[in-house]
């Protein structure tokens, strides 16, 4: 009879229970955690959650009642080795890192982090035909005097070159006035979250979508209602809901061809039963399960 078990091991003994950490590892489709938050002026700790989203995503079981088993998990290339408070240095780490991975020709999966770590994401890509697509409570189109934000990215990436750039889930009082005038200026199109749940929100998906070639989706968690996503940056008073964030996500994947993905902003200090990283998480599984579903098709 035996009476040890390895230090940590489950209490439920089911040998069909199987879990994300289980399956083969995928050859299409990868992770990549960035730990860094040193860009926030708000509430610090995104630098944590790569590893707390991980824990969840692995936990889970690959099962969706609509779309059946998930049949492997991404393959794991770790963290970037950020440089602590040293954003050139790690600037240009983020940057190579994606270019690895897609040089493996993998869709990617970027876990933050703050908002600041799509910047040198997108410099990995070749930008003829990509649109972006970004779900946001910000439009992130601040210039600041001194210091970093993350709440400068997009601008920073516009004012290089122009991306056809669609923000979805922008909120009420929770942007300075001149940030409006620099998006019509600038050309993006804004959705703000009031009109997220309206069925017109998928015909300027599409109109959209038909201007470009590839499509690269930033989730900035902050877009998501505080009720459900408390652990973050800048939380949402009057936010979008989950499942309007996936059905829109779902919408993209099956329409687009999508090159990767980023979920930023989580903050797993700040959290509510670590609510907002197994939201995250679920966010992941979905994103991959449609674009198998979509590599099958």
């Amino acid at each position: 009879m035996e009476v040890f078990t390895e230090p940590g091991a489950p209490l439920l003994r089911d040998p069909g229970d199987v879990r994300i950490r289980d399956l083969p590892e995928c050859s299409w489709a990868s992770i990549v955690g960035i730990p860094w938050d040193w860009s926030v002026t708000g509430r610090p700790g995104a630098r944590t959650a790569p590893a707390r989203i991980r824990g969840f995503l692995y936990s889970y079981t690959p099962h969706n009642i609509s779309l059946g088993e998930l049949g492997c998990r991404p393959r794991d290339w770790g963290d970037v080795r950020v440089a602590p408070g040293d954003w050139a240095a790690t600037r240009g780490r983020i940057r190579e890192a994606a270019r690895t991975v897609w040089e493996d020709d993998s869709v990617a999966v970027f876990l933050g982090g703050d908002h600041s770590v799509t910047e040198p994401i997108l410099d990995a890509l070749d930008w003829d035909g990509l649109g972006l697509v970004v779900l946001d409570h910000h439009y992130d189109l601040r210039s600041t005097s001194e210091g970093l934000t993350s709440g400068s990215w997009l601008y920073n990436v516009l004012s290089r070159r122009r991306i056809p750039t669609l923000v979805i889930g922008v909120g009420d009082y929770a942007n300075p006035p001149y940030l409006r005038r620099r998006a019509e200026d600038l050309g993006v199109r804004v959705v703000p979250a009031s009109d997220a749940l309206s069925e017109t929100v998928y015909n300027i998906i599409d109109s959209h979508l038909d201007n470009v070639d590839r499509v690269y989706i930033s989730v900035d968690m902050d877009h998501i209602d505080q009720a459900y996503a408390p652990g973050v940056n800048s939380p949402a008073v009057l936010g979008m809901d989950p499942w309007t964030t996936l059905k829109i996500l779902h919408h993209i994947t099956s329409r687009a061809s999508v090159v990767g993905v980023d979920i930023v902003e989580v903050t797993p200090p700040l959290d509510r039963g670590d609510s907002t990283s197994r939201l995250a998480a679920k966010i992941a599984l979905y994103m991959l399960h449609w674009l198998e579903a979509g590599r099958d098709a």
